[in-house]
């Protein structure tokens, strides 16, 4: 009886150990694997409007341990164009990628068949349909609304005449933003002179001039980062001392300068390292396969005036690393 509980007991011994060597051998394995590789394709990938959201794409990566590339993209065309670097990616060994999508619309069933493929996560965009895909964006309709709210405040009840550069209205925020605007001034004293719509460089300044000249604005609405800076460009191109023209969506070391300096009467500025943040834990969970409690994550906006752009709250939004 002695023999068989020291046998008995030999043998749990030996299990033990076993399980213990194969749950190092997983732990000392899985150390060894290289970071998942995530690519982000965006459009445009160097304008400084970017630096923030590649900065919490960053500590995001050292955080949830991924390896992220941020892929060298010039100012996409369409969503061929998008979908020829998309295909790009995946053969050179991306295994989750981050998009932010050139074209809303009709792309369902390719992201589908993307998303069985590798995990996805939508970034300051989304489908139509939307919240059928992970996504992150700020809320873009209440971007509108906010601006328009803005110039209503502003204008105290006095008719007046507003431009609007309305940049890629193929992307569903944007369609959003200037969704939000429209609806919100509708019945007001406020008069759309004019509406420039496309992607995104080509061409604005020289649209601006002749729209003015057709039907003068008295203010410009500036619905992306790229857009407020096209805007700035058109009035830089007169000799005349312009003040507060401007109300505009964006965060660049460009941007920040002009609002401080009068041109930008009001900007609209989204959280773009908390943005990038959310990315990379968005896609972690998903190549961990750990469920999301919510699949579209809405991220922080603020209206900046050249009176609280030194707030603590609002440096800290623009420039986060040197917080």
């Amino acid at each position: 009886m002695k023999s068989e509980r020291i046998v008995l007991a030999g043998a749990i011994t030996a299990l033990l150990a076993a399980i213990a060597l194969v749950g190092w051998q997983i732990v000392y394995i899985d150390k060894q694997k290289e970071p998942v590789k995530v690519s982000v394709i965006v459009n445009n990938s160097g304008l400084d409007s970017l630096i923030n959201f590649k900065e919490g794409l960053k500590q995001g990566a050292r955080d949830f341990d991924i390896r992220i590339n941020i892929v060298s993209t010039t100012e996409l065309a369409s969503m061929t164009n998008e979908k020829e670097i998309i295909e790009k990616e995946i053969s050179n060994g991306a295994e989750a990628l981050i998009l932010e999508l050139y074209n809303s619309y009709n792309q369902t069933g390719y992201l589908e068949e993307l998303n069985n493929e590798l995990p996805i996560v939508l970034v300051n965009t989304d489908t139509s349909p939307e919240d059928v895909f992970y996504s992150v964006t700020a809320d873009n309709n209440a971007i509108g609304e906010m601006l328009a709210d803005e110039i209503l405040a502003d204008t105290e009840g006095k008719a007046v005449k507003v431009g609007i550069v309305a940049g890629n209205q193929e992307q569903l925020a944007m369609f959003q933003r200037l969704s939000g605007f429209r609806n919100k001034i509708e019945g007001s004293n406020i008069e759309i002179a004019w509406q420039i719509s496309g992607n995104r460089n080509s061409g604005t300044v020289a649209q601006m001039t002749e729209n003015q000249k057709e039907n003068h604005a008295d203010y410009c609405v500036a619905l992306g980062n790229t857009e407020t800076e096209n805007a700035i460009d058109y009035y830089n191109a007169f000799s005349g001392d312009f003040e507060g023209v401007i109300y505009g969506v964006g965060s660049s070391e460009k941007l920040v300068y002009y609002l401080d300096n009068g041109l930008i009467k009001k900007l609209v500025v989204p959280d773009e390292f908390d943005m990038g943040y959310r990315c990379a834990l968005s896609v972690a969970k998903r190549i961990s396969y750990i469920s999301e409690s919510e699949k579209h994550i809405e991220t922080e906006c603020r209206i900046v005036d050249a009176d609280s752009l030194y707030s603590i709250e609002n440096q800290m939004i623009i420039f986060p690393e040197g917080q």
